[in-house]
């Protein structure tokens, strides 16, 4: 899936039905998602992040940190309770002006639309924490790792890194066969430039994530599983320190 029909894709979704999207709760669909419960749940997510940090990594500085897929601002108005200024990027338009909308923190955060490959918008070691969950997923790894080593490239020397990836597909040999054949649609819809409700989703070992973050400068301070790509992943969490 190229840049563009990921942003195509999530253009669509946040049209429709922004808040599922982010969150995918099978309930929730059809734009029933309260406003307000949505974004109590990203408070009692960066409120457990903050808490897992105080006790891995508490010499962390509060002062900048990015949310990198923001979507509609859920984890980066809990991420400014934390830190002094937080930075939400977004692929699509639409989110970040959903994200702008709801933006409860006044000049504390900042919402950019960035659909390029990299991260240029951005200035050289210039952040203290990079949170990213439920997005890196979404996209090729190509892609993934492309923002990843951009990300790194933004940390301060002593800065974080804290993401979310799925490591391998769980379940038998037909659940495979089911993945390769939702792989194959969605790839099928990008090529015609169809937008759909299926999220496409992306594995990567961890022996492969860990080499490419340590050869991007960074050290892994911890890996923790997660269930947050749903019960068919095995999901890992990465805390990287810039060196």
């Amino acid at each position: 899936m190229s840049l563009r029909s990921v942003e195509r894709q999530w253009t669509f979704l946040a049209e429709r039905d922004p808040y599922w999207a982010i969150l995918t709760a099978p309930e929730k669909a059809g734009n029933r998602w309260d406003v307000d419960e949505f974004f109590s749940t990203g408070i009692a997510e960066i409120d457990g992040v903050m808490r897992y940090i105080e006790g891995t990594y508490p010499s962390l500085a509060r002062r900048n940190a990015l949310d990198f897929g923001c979507g509609a601002g859920r984890l980066t108005q809990a991420l400014a309770r934390h830190f002094d200024h937080v930075i939400g990027i977004d692929i699509s338009a639409p989110m970040i002006e959903l994200a702008g909308r709801h933006n409860r923190a006044g000049e504390r955060c900042e919402y950019l639309v960035n659909s390029r490959p990299d991260l240029a918008l951005l200035p050289t070691a210039s952040l203290d924490f990079i949170y990213s969950n439920i997005t890196l997923q979404h996209m090729s790894p190509c892609w993934s790792r492309g923002y990843l080593r951009e990300m790194m490239r933004l940390l301060a020397p002593g800065g974080a890194l804290l993401f979310q990836l799925p490591s391998r597909v769980r379940g038998n040999l037909a659940d495979r066969a089911r993945r390769q054949a939702e792989l194959a649609y969605s790839h099928l819809c990008s090529l015609i430039r169809l937008p759909h409700r299926y999220l496409e989703m992306h594995a990567q070992s961890r022996s492969r994530v860990v080499r490419f973050l340590e050869g991007a400068g960074g050290s892994v301070l911890d890996v923790t599983e997660n269930e947050n790509a749903g019960p068919k992943w095995e999901s890992l969490s990465y805390l990287v320190v810039k060196r």
